[in-house]
């Protein structure tokens, strides 16, 4: 796994964690927050090197 992959699991795994957090205690904060980390773990995505098509 590499760092790039570790980074992109970890902040989704975050974001969910903290969305999660601001649903059951209510708190908008928290809940904005994991929207903005699921946000970033989709667009790290697109960076990196890309990999060989298949046709």
């Amino acid at each position: 796994m590499t760092q790039l992959t570790a980074t992109k699991v970890t902040l989704a795994v975050t974001g969910l964690a903290l969305f999660g957090y601001g649903v059951r205690t209510d708190q908008v904060i928290w809940r904005w927050t994991g929207i903005v980390c699921l946000g970033l773990a989709f667009l790290l995505r697109f960076v990196g090197p890309r990999g060989q098509r298949q046709h």
